[in-house]
């Protein structure tokens, strides 16, 4: 199942992220997580995202 990310806010560089999944019906968009923005160390800030579980 592929994992889409957006921004929260619109050129802000610190926006949130939202992470959301299609489904679980057709035409249904199911958001998994909502996160601050990772830390600036892009090598591991994506590390402390948490998904809910999707079944």
């Amino acid at each position: 199942m592929k994992v889409w990310e957006s921004y929260l806010e619109n050129n802000v560089p610190a926006a949130g992220r939202i992470f959301w999944v299609y489904g679980p019906e057709k035409e249904d968009i199911t958001i998994i997580g909502i996160e601050p923005h990772p830390e600036d160390k892009k090598s591991s800030g994506y590390n402390k995202v948490s998904l809910s579980e999707f079944k």
